[in-house]
């Protein structure tokens, strides 16, 4: 059960707010997070709404046990139709920006409407003002977040916002909070693009009650020791999901030059001690007992005061490998690019893969893609093509559709890895028929987060090959 009982639903277009009680119904049926999101989405929004019509609507769940002491209790999930499917979309985000938003006292935040000017809404425990937004327009994610802290300055305040990818309604925008945390597949930034939302500011004071402490807290106890003695976790502990890089590309699953290859010379250059003389230090999610998050720091340089939070491995195997790039600190710039337009870096990843393949391959010419007839470095290609898709810019403004209608508009479309519009993350199918199902299942397109069969194949629990089994685990999970 939810512990508010109660949403709170934000009008852009009227400029309006109320709080509504959740039924009990819906409450013991779905809970909290993606389920209470769906439950609602298909109730309110039909199933051929355009993604940036007004009728769509942005549903922002916390889980239903952030705001406890309950282990990584700090995700929200937000419920849309997305910009880059067209159909159901779900995604979800860490950091501490779900526990503000719970801390204001609703279980979910429901944004409808359209504003008709640039707007950021804060909302803090009832009560919600919508501020005029022009000056944070075309801000960088980073500058938006940072701002508003400033300015609004109240204590536990917490920010999701768009970047100029949002803005621009690419098909792949996210939505960032906590600067380095984003809510990123399908597009839902584009979604808060279209109806003029630059961000939602959360703050409050109210505490989630717990029914049974004694009770809760022993059952907590039990999940942290659980915790403590898994031997998967000291590893993501210490070397973050970047750790993967190495076991993946020993199975062959990191996907190279767009899915085309499974071995790359260069490969070397991505060790894992390539990235650990970078880490500056170690940061977690709310709640979470691994903090497997890194600080990177930009250009190896001790002296820098840039960096990001990061990469993971989805980031590095999509922009690094899948576009044929293999320096450490050209993906990070790139993921710091990402992450400043507000662009999702798998899809990203994956669309700059497919051009940069057929440039390779010579069915893309560089005039196409309106670059100067110098040669470019791979890295610097990559930069100009994230910069050109945030802004639309040139063959951006093609890309920034997505790879597969980008595709479809250059005749490559034989050349695109997704399902359902989705494009593939960093784990090429063709090593593991439990991925390719979890792929083609899954409810929102290409999806590793939905169920992950593979960890399953390579730990003997099921079969390396075949299907044995993996119907069974691919349904439990999803």
């Amino acid at each position: 059960m939810s512990p508010f009982h109660r949403l709170l639903r934000i009008n852009l277009t009227e400029r309006s707010f109320r709080q509504e009680e959740i039924p009990s119904e819906i409450e013991r049926a779905f809970v909290g997070g993606k389920g209470l999101g769906t439950a609602y989405l298909l109730t309110e929004v039909g199933a051929d709404t355009d993604p940036f019509d007004p009728g769509n609507k942005l549903f922002f769940c916390p889980g239903a046990l952030v705001g406890t002491l309950a282990p990584a209790a700090c995700r929200y999930e937000l419920v849309t139709v997305s910009p880059l499917t067209g159909l159901y979309l779900d995604c979800n985000a860490g950091g501490h920006y779900a526990t503000a938003l719970k801390a204001s006292g609703h279980d979910m935040v429901v944004v409808e409407g359209a504003a008709s000017s640039p707007t950021v809404v804060h909302v803090h425990d009832s009560e919600v003002d919508f501020l005029d937004a022009d000056e944070l327009w075309g801000c960088s994610i980073y500058e938006t977040e940072m701002t508003l802290l400033q300015r609004l300055g109240q204590p536990g305040l917490r920010v999701a916002s768009i970047g100029v990818a949002g803005e621009n309604l690419v098909r792949f925008a996210c939505i960032a909070n906590d600067f380095s945390r984003q809510a990123a597949r399908g597009g839902p930034g584009a979604v808060m693009g279209s109806k003029k939302l630059k961000a939602i500011a959360a703050s409050g004071t109210h505490a989630v009650a717990i029914a049974r402490p004694t009770e809760f807290i022993a059952a907590v106890d039990q999940a942290l020791r659980q915790i403590a003695d898994n031997p998967w976790v000291e590893g993501k502990r210490a070397h973050g999901t970047v750790g993967s890089l190495e076991p993946m590309y020993a199975v062959g699953a990191v996907p190279i030059r767009n899915f085309t290859a499974s071995e790359a010379a260069d490969m070397p250059s991505l060790a894992l001690e390539e990235f650990e003389h970078r880490f500056a230090m170690r940061f977690a999610c709310a709640m979470c007992p691994l903090s497997c998050s890194k600080g990177y720091r930009l250009l190896g340089d001790s002296s820098s005061s840039q960096g990001i939070e990061g990469p993971e491995y989805e980031t590095v195997s999509m922009l690094g490998p899948n576009c044929n790039l293999y320096d450490p600190d050209a993906i990070a710039e790139a993921n710091y690019l990402c992450n400043q337009l507000g662009l999702d870096t798998i899809s990203a990843g994956a669309t700059i893969g497919l051009v940069l393949q057929a440039l390779d391959d010579g069915l893309l010419s560089p005039a196409q893609l309106d670059w100067p007839e110098q040669s470019l470095s791979r890295a610097e290609q990559v930069a100009a093509l994230l910069e050109a898709i945030a802004k639309r810019r040139g063959i951006g403004d093609l890309l920034a559709e997505g790879a597969l209608r980008a595709a479809q508009a250059l005749d490559l479309e034989k050349l695109v890895p997704h399902v359902k519009g989705m494009e593939l993350p960093a784990y090429d199918p063709r090593v593991s028929e439990g991925m390719a199902l979890a792929f083609m299942t899954s409810d929102r397109g290409a999806c590793h987060l939905r169920t992950w069969p593979l960890g399953r194949e390579l730990s003997g629990e099921l079969p390396r090959f075949g299907t044995a089994g993996k119907v069974d685990f691919v349904v439990q999970q999803q």
